[in-house]
């Protein structure tokens, strides 16, 4: 991982404080802390059954997030025709 100059100094100047014991710890404490706030942000929902999921992706879709692509194969009409079999 590369980090800017300023950012770099940033780090320093905690571990001087005494903030932290070196940069290592700093950066890895500090990376957590953001991840567990990004995390906690993200909406919440039941994500029982392919509905809900898509739901949340849609949504998380037109907020600029990358959400995964599935790709098959199979045509579309094939896999409703498989769903349809096991019913």
């Amino acid at each position: 991982m590369k980090l800017e100059r300023d950012d770099v100094k940033k780090l320093d100047t905690l571990v001087k404080l005494g903030i932290f014991k070196n940069r290592s710890q700093a950066i890895r404490l500090l990376l957590r802390d953001q991840l567990e706030k990004k995390i906690a942000a993200l909406p919440q929902a039941d994500l029982t059954g392919v509905g809900p999921v898509l739901d949340l992706m849609l949504r998380l879709a037109s907020r600029g997030v990358k959400v995964i692509r599935i790709t098959s194969r199979r045509s579309p009409a094939e896999l409703v025709g498989e769903g349809r079999q096991r019913l």
